[in-house]
C-alpha cells in the first residue's frame, strides 16, 4: 500500500538521523517529493510538516480542493493566501524562494472548445501582461465592463468582445490559431457572418449600420436571420467594406 505524503513526512521526521543515513546523496524529503515548481514545493513543505491537505488548507483559509489545485500547479494562490501561509508557519526566506518558482509557473491555456469565453479572455490578457486597467485604456471600455466579460456576466456581445480581442489578437492567434473568431461565432449563413464580422471589427450594430447607410432595425433583422438581404444590400456591403468574393455565397 502506498503511504500518503503526510504519513511519509511523519515517519521521516520520526526517524531523523536514520532517514538522513538512508538517503546519503541528498535531502530525504526531496527524494520523496521532488521540487520543480511552486506546486511541488508546497507539497514538499506539507510533507515536511507531516500535514494532511485538509490540515494545511484550514491553516491558510482555503478549501482542500483549492490546495490540491495549488499543489498540482492547476491554479496559483492569491497574495492573501500566501500572506496567511507566511504568517501561519513563520516563513520568510524559504517562502521568498518558493515565490520565485511561482513567478515562473505557467498555467495551461484554457480550451476555447471547453471553457467559457471569459476565462479565455482573462488568460490572454494576463499572457500579454496587462491589468484590467491597462486593457481599459487600450479599448476605451470601462474596467467594470471588462471584468464582467471575464466573469461571464456579459455574453458574447460582438462589439465589446471584439474591442477586447482587437488588443489581444496576436496572443489569440498564437494560442488558438487564426480561426479563433470562427470558433466563437461559426459562419454558416449571412446572419452569422454579419455577427462574426462585427466581432472582428469590434463594432456596435449602430456603428455598422451608420457605415453602411442602413437602418439599425434592418441590420438587427439580418443578424437574427429573420430577414434575408436583397442582392443590392449585399453589393452595398461589398463596396462599403471593400470585400471581394467573401459574400458571393450569400447572393
Amino acid at each position: 500500500m502506498l503511504l500518503h505524503g503526510e504519513l511519509v513526512g511523519k515517519l521521516l521526521n520520526y526517524f531523523g538521523q536514520g532517514a538522513a543515513e538512508a538517503f546519503p546523496d541528498g535531502d530525504a524529503f526531496e527524494k520523496v517529493a521532488p521540487v520543480s515548481g511552486f506546486g511541488s514545493w508546497l507539497r514538499n513543505f506539507r510533507i515536511r510538516r507531516g500535514l494532511q491537505q485538509i490540515e494545511l488548507a484550514k491553516a491558510i483559509g482555503v478549501s482542500k480542493e483549492s490546495l490540491s489545485a495549488y499543489e498540482s500547479s492547476r491554479a496559483k494562490p492569491k497574495a492573501a493566501v500566501l500572506g496567511r501561509l507566511r504568517k501561519a508557519f513563520n516563513l520568510n526566506g524559504e517562502l521568498d524562494r518558493a515565490l520565485t518558482l511561482l513567478s515562473r509557473q505557467n498555467l495551461p491555456p484554457p480550451d476555447p472548445a471547453k471553457s467559457p469565453l471569459g476565462p479565455c479572455l482573462r488568460y490572454l490578457r494576463k499572457r500579454r501582461g496587462l491589468t484590467v486597467t491597462d486593457l481599459s485604456r487600450e479599448t476605451g471600455l470601462y474596467p467594470a465592463t471588462i471584468s464582467k466579460i471575464e466573469r461571464g456576466r456579459i455574453g458574447l456581445e460582438p462589439a465589446l468582445v471584439g474591442k477586447v480581442l482587437s488588443r489581444l489578437s496576436a496572443e489569440a492567434a498564437e494560442l488558438y490559431g487564426e480561426g479563433f473568431y470562427d470558433r466563437l461565432i461559426p459562419v454558416v449563413d449571412f446572419a452569422s457572418w454579419l455577427r462574426n464580422f462585427r466581432l472582428r471589427k469590434g463594432l456596435h450594430q449602430s456603428e455598422l449600420a451608420r457605415i453602411l447607410g442602413l437602418n439599425k432595425v434592418a441590420l438587427c433583422r439580418y443578424e437574427k436571420g429573420s430577414t434575408k438581404p436583397e442582392r443590392a444590400v449585399v453589393e452595398l456591403l461589398k463596396r462599403r467594406l471593400k470585400l471581394n468574393g467573401e459574400l458571393d455565397r450569400f447572393l
